[in-house]
């Protein structure tokens, strides 16, 4: 993403953005679910108990 010619500055700093904001959620999250060490042993393993962590997250925040 580095031909100026294909990608505009605004369309940059907005895919910045986002990105700052993922990672913002995510460490939130981490801190939040106390998400120091994941136990799964593989990928698959790791992304379920990634999902899980990011279910009851968004359950406990749910507005009733």
């Amino acid at each position: 993403m580095l031909d100026a010619a294909l990608y505009c500055a605004t369309d940059l700093v907005a895919l910045y953005g986002t990105c700052w904001e993922v990672e913002t959620h995510l460490g939130q999250l981490k801190t939040t679910m106390h998400m120091d060490v994941l136990h799964g042993k593989t990928v698959l393993g790791v992304l379920k108990e990634l999902t899980v962590f990011a279910l009851i997250y968004n359950l406990v925040r749910c507005d009733r």
